[in-house]
Formats: structure tokens, sequence, C-alpha cells
């Protein structure tokens, strides 16, 4: 089947933690794994535009380099881009969609207080700190490079591609930690910045911790659970592999209330089909572009 998207569409991606590969060569790679599960589903594309907010230079000196062989050396690319053919709608193990939604009570029970206040704050700030060096940074209200807070940098790239493209409709994709920082910038309500559509994957924004701080807002008092931004005008989708540990509390339709305009959160268990050396990973960007979930919130975006 050819379509050809209708004009005034753009697809934004946000990518997420750690050293990428040069900005046009991670563009390309987002742009064809995207059109490869369109393509898979029997969808064809050809004319979507695809822009990226591509933050990793405020982190890194030097991006990943593909030319580079040997994988001691600290800009070896580990993860290239490869299509994958075997993509299937996920069915979820029932078992383990059991465990993880328990996991998830006693999580927030341990956690979270009902007014939506941390418990165990330093424990939560020592792993943050220890394990995810740019998402630490992006939190500080220290760090600074060039005299400007890094999170500020960091939020710099997508809000000037949505600024850019207001007048279009847009379907904005944000991977990982790069879900954290498209929550941030749609909850500025910057003066006339809107998505038609917004999809997350491998998304930590269920996690206790960022209940607590999206609810808390930036200066707010505490007060019930976070709402989705009222800049996202028609959807909200959140996509999790249930083996992706960053994503372990899949279902954030019960944690973040609907919008004012009524608009909520629909979650989908996909399989994120990304192996590389023999190895599969979960949470990969490539994979879940790839998915027949998201092949087909894309196409629904590009042809209505």
């Amino acid at each position: 089947m050819f379509e050809t998207a209708l004009p005034g569409k753009i697809i934004i991606g946000i990518h997420g933690l750690n050293n990428k590969p040069p900005q046009r060569l991670l563009r390309r790679w987002w742009r064809l794994a995207l059109q490869h599960g369109l393509r898979q589903q029997g969808f064809a594309h050809p004319f979507m535009r695809v822009a990226l907010a591509y933050w990793a230079k405020v982190r890194y000196a030097q991006p990943l380099n593909p030319r580079e062989t040997d994988p001691a050396h600290p800009l070896f690319l580990n993860e290239p881009f490869l299509p994958l053919y075997t993509q299937r709608e996920s069915e979820a193990p029932r078992l383990r969609q059991a465990f993880l939604g328990l996991l998830e009570k006693s999580m927030d029970h341990i956690f979270l207080n009902e007014d939506m206040t941390l418990n165990l704050s330093g424990i939560t700030n020592a792993l943050v700190q220890q394990f995810f060096h740019d998402l630490s940074a992006y939190l500080s209200t220290t760090e600074r490079v060039d005299g400007r807070l890094e999170a500020d940098q960091i939020r710099e790239p997508l809000i000037r591609l949505l600024r850019r493209h207001r007048r279009k409709h847009i379907l904005l994709i944000a991977h990982s930690m790069g879900s954290v920082v498209a929550y941030d910038v749609l909850r500025q309500a910057l003066p006339g910045v809107k998505v038609h559509t917004l999809l997350t994957m491998g998304c930590p924004l269920g996690l206790p911790f960022f209940l607590h701080r999206n609810a808390a807002g930036q200066g707010e008092a505490v007060s019930g659970n976070p709402r989705v931004p009222e800049t996202v005008l028609s959807a909200w989708h959140n996509l999790s592999d249930l083996h992706d540990p960053i994503a372990m509390n899949y279902n954030l339709a019960d944690d973040y209330l609907p919008s004012q305009r009524g608009v909520g959160i629909t979650d989908r268990i996909v399989k994120n089909g990304y192996v590389i050396h023999g190895e599969r990973n979960p949470h990969k960007s490539f994979g879940y572009l790839q998915s027949p979930e998201l092949a087909q919130i894309c196409h629904d975006f590009l042809s209505k």
C-alpha cells in the first residue's frame, strides 16, 4: 500500500541516555527504522519528514565513531541500526505482566506516600548518580556548561524544533531519558507550541522518583498524581517491552491523570526485537521504532 503523508506533518524524535553516533547519522537511522517498520506492515510513507532533537553533544565532546573497530575504544559504536524482519505484535506473558504489576505496587508503597511525596530520597538520588550519569546531570540544579545549566542545554534542541514546526501537526517520539526531557518541555506550555501526538518508548516516567518529581512540578506544592500536559492535543501512546528494565513500570495510565482536554495515556506492551552479537537489547530505540504497534501509530498519524 502506497501512502503519501498529508502536508504539514512532521515526526520529531528525541533520543535517550549515553553518547550517540553523529547527529546526521542517528537521524538517518531513526528514519530508516521508521520506514522499515512501516514497510513490514504494508505501509509506505517515503516522503515523511523526520527531525531529531540531538542533545548528546551537550554531554559528549565527540560522538561515537561508526568506523572505529576496537571494542575497547570509548567511541566504539556497539549497537548500530539493524533492520528487523521478524517483528510481530507482542503477546504479553501474563506471569511476567503480573510480576511487574506487583513490583510496581511494592515500589510505590515503599518509595511514595499517598500525597506523592518521596520516601528514601537519599537512596534514589544515590542510585541515579551512580548508574545514570546523564540523567543525574540533567536533574542537577548546579551542573553547568559554559555558565548555563546542562538541563537547559539538553532541552534546547527539542524546544527549537517544536518552535520551528509549530504550524505543523507533530508526532513527537521520545525514547528513554528523552521521555523525561519531552515531558518537561511540554509541561512548560511554550507559547504556540503543541504536539498532535506524543509517543514514548522505553519510558521511565512511571518510576516513583519521576512520579514524585512530575507531581511536584517546578516550585509547586505536591498535589496528587501528575497530569498529561495540556500541550498534547490528541493522544499519548506509551510503548514498553516487559523485559525493558527502564520501563519496568509499563503502565502509565494509572499514574498520570488525563489533561483538562481529556487526553489520557494508552499503554501498549510490545516486543522489542533488537538483537546484536546474539544478545537482545529490549531497551534499544531501533527495536521500538520498528515495532508493528509503532508503525500503526505512525501510519495513522501520517495518513489521516
